[in-house]
């Protein structure tokens, strides 16, 4: 399909949409919040110093239960805003989930 230009338009001439460098403003990341048993509430934002890659794989601890495994223990730059909605009130538990990069 051919490009319309209109005006200043051109999108042939720069790139399209949003950076899709890690950690850039608007990228996501699936991560954990690293305070021990806290609670994330959907849309809350905090500074990345908190946040945590994390892996999807599965495993089952000494106690039976199946949990996430964390990946990193590098803090991320910036501010970032929480897409789930998430909690734990058990020891050694971090809620996890999806992450944007807002600032």
């Amino acid at each position: 399909m051919a490009s319309i230009i209109r005006g200043s338009d051109n999108f042939d001439s720069g790139s399209v949409g949003p950076s899709t460098t890690h950690g850039d403003v608007g990228t996501y990341l699936y991560g954990y919040f690293k305070i021990n048993g806290a609670t994330v509430a959907s849309g809350a934002s905090t500074s990345g110093s908190y946040i945590r890659a994390a892996g999807m794989g599965w495993n089952v601890g000494s106690d039976g239960y199946e949990r996430c495994v964390r990946g990193d223990d590098v803090s991320k730059t910036g501010t970032w805003r929480f897409m789930g909605s998430m909690s734990t009130n058990i020891s050694g538990r971090y809620p996890g989930g999806i992450w944007v990069r807002i600032s």
